[in-house]
């Protein structure tokens, strides 16, 4: 994954379910670690305990916003880099 080439970054995940207009979010999980440790073994935190109460709403904001771009519906998890408070789309599902 190219996260791996993403030097001091944070890696945000969501998971959360959608009906194909609204989203429900379930959480929002912040890696300990820098962006690029995969999921199954990075070390994580819930709720979030670093990240910005503008970070979080631009968080929220993208996620509510994808099932729409992506017409997509159910369960859904997508990751994000955050740099100097820059969010990059890694992945979404």
């Amino acid at each position: 994954m190219i996260s791996k080439f993403i030097r001091n970054a944070r890696e945000v995940e969501v998971d959360g379910v959608s009906d194909g207009k609204d989203v429900l979010i379930g959480a929002i999980i912040e890696h300990i670690e820098d962006a690029g440790i995969h999921s199954g073994d990075a070390t994580m935190s819930i709720p979030a305990q670093t990240l910005s109460a503008r970070v979080e709403t631009d968080i929220e904001d993208y996620t509510n916003r994808s099932p729409g771009n992506f017409k997509s519906m159910g369960l859904s998890t997508s990751s994000t880099s955050l740099k100097t408070a820059k969010l990059t789309l890694l992945n979404a599902t």
